[in-house]
């Protein structure tokens, strides 16, 4: 093939994950941004206040990219909403005037 400029093949991003660190007040903030089923997902992992290392989350990052070529990986899920509060409950959105009634 002389003459000729070779073929680009198309080849996948690498399901590794990127490593995300964010310096806080309390610390580096780590988190993983991978792409699943066409998604970027980002998967926080934890801080350095909470015992989390370089190496600990260079782990974490390798077990998420094999749960993600096996087929297993689950993205974090937002933390489930409050139940609003029983009828009954006094919050602080209760006027005081119902406190004060004379009934």
């Amino acid at each position: 093939m002389t003459g000729s400029t070779p073929s680009m093949t198309r080849v996948a991003r690498p399901r590794t994950g990127t490593i995300r660190r964010r310096q806080t007040k309390r610390g580096t903030s780590y988190a993983l941004r991978l792409f699943w089923r066409g998604r970027r997902i980002d998967h926080p992992i934890g801080g350095s206040w909470e015992g989390w290392t370089e190496e600990r989350v260079e782990g974490e990052r390798a077990y998420i990219a094999a749960q993600v070529e096996r087929g297993e990986y689950v993205p974090p899920s937002a933390p489930p909403a409050q139940p609003p509060p029983a009828a009954d409950q006094q919050t602080f959105g209760v006027p005081p005037f119902l406190w004060t009634s004379d009934g």
